[in-house]
C-alpha cells in the first residue's frame, strides 16, 4: 500500500501532461508530450545513449575534482591553526537575508537576529544544555551522521573557543 500514492502520483502527472499538451495545444517544440519524448528516444538510442555517457563521465568529473579540492582543503584547515582561524568564523553563525525581503520584512529580520543571538548567547553559557537539546532534535530526525552528544560538544567548544579567539572586543 506504501507504493501505491507514488505510483498513482506519477501516473496522474504523466496523463496530466500528456493530455494537458493536447488540450491546450501546446506546441511540440514548447512541450513535447511524454509520448513524443518515448517515441524520439526509441528511435535514435545511440544518440541518448551517448550524450548520457557524455553526460555521466562529466558529472563524475566534477564529483572528483570537488572531491579531492574538498580534501586538500580539509587537510588544509586541520593541519593549519592559522587557516583554521581564519576560516571558521566564515562558516559559524552566519544570519543573512535578502536586501528586498529586509526592506519589505524590517521587524521580522530584527525580531529573527535578536532570537538568533539570544539564542546564541544561552548555547554560549550552556553549551552541554544546547548541544542535548540540538541531538535530540537529530536524533528526531533519524540522525543521519550518527552525531554523538560527546562528540558534538567536543566540536561545539572547539568552534566556539576559536570563534572567541578571533572575534575583535566590542
Amino acid at each position: 500500500m506504501a507504493i501505491a500514492a507514488p505510483v498513482i502520483g506519477v501516473v496522474a502527472f504523466f496523463l496530466i501532461w500528456q493530455f494537458g499538451v493536447k488540450v491546450f495545444d501546446i506546441k511540440k517544440y514548447v512541450l513535447p508530450r511524454p509520448s513524443d519524448i518515448l517515441s524520439s528516444i526509441n528511435g535514435d538510442k545511440s544518440f541518448y545513449i551517448r550524450n548520457a555517457r557524455t553526460t555521466m563521465w562529466e558529472a563524475f568529473l566534477g564529483f572528483a575534482i570537488a572531491f579531492v579540492l574538498a580534501l586538500v582543503a580539509a587537510t588544509v584547515i586541520a593541519h593549519s591553526r592559522f587557516i583554521e582561524r581564519a576560516v571558521l568564523p566564515l562558516s559559524f553563525g552566519l544570519i543573512y537575508t535578502s536586501k528586498s525581503f529586509a526592506a519589505e520584512h524590517p521587524t521580522a529580520v530584527e525580531d529573527f537576529t535578536r532570537a538568533a543571538l539570544h539564542g546564541m548567547e544561552d548555547a554560549i553559557a550552556d553549551p552541554a544544555g544546547a548541544v542535548a537539546i540540538s541531538v535530540k532534535a537529530i536524533d528526531a530526525a533519524g540522525n543521519q551522521n550518527y552525531l554523538t552528544e560527546q562528540g558534538e560538544l567536543f566540536r561545539w567548544k572547539a568552534e566556539l573557543a576559536v570563534v572567541q579567539e578571533s572575534t575583535p572586543t566590542g
